[in-house]
């Protein structure tokens, strides 16, 4: 992959890619770091990347294990970024915010970046698949359990 390549599907996904990171890893300063440190590993990488159609995937996949050697190395899973937000009362949406940030950190960490990566990252099963190193049945099954557990932990909070 030449330099030109190279900067034009970064330009593609830069935004999905920090807003992954920033959920990721809970610190938009933390983001930016792991951002950084990616795309770097990512160019001096490049030349090992085949297809450009999976770029987004493989940028995806470095970023992921940068953040998740980053939060290693702080010994600590984190609440996710900011979520959208509406209209509607700003103390019950943060509270509810508050609440599927909390349960989304307590999911074990593939169902995390699973989910994270399909809801926010924009990623077909198949891409999520690729980053992972996962089959895509895994990948749905992943989301499925995390999609279920976030159901079940919200419930629980209201009781």
């Amino acid at each position: 992959m030449n330099g030109r390549e190279f900067e034009r599907g970064l330009k593609e996904c830069q935004g999905a890619l920090y807003g992954f990171l920033v959920r990721l890893m809970g610190n938009p300063e933390e983001a930016k770091e792991a951002m950084q440190t990616a795309v770097l590993k990512a160019w001096e990488a490049r030349d090992g990347l085949k297809e450009r159609s999976r770029f987004r995937a493989w940028l995806f996949r470095i970023a992921a294990n940068v953040a998740a050697d980053m939060m290693r190395r702080k010994e600590r899973f984190t609440e996710m970024g900011d979520l959208p937000t509406t209209d509607a009362d700003p103390l019950i949406l943060e509270e509810e915010r508050s609440r599927l940030q909390r349960a989304i950190g307590e999911l074990p960490e593939r169902q995390r970046m699973a989910l994270l990566l399909k809801v926010y990252g924009e990623l077909k099963y198949s891409e999520i698949a690729r980053a992972m190193d996962l089959t895509e049945g895994a990948v749905k099954a992943h989301i499925h359990h995390a999609l279920r557990k976030l159901k079940e932990a919200l419930r629980e909070d209201e009781v």
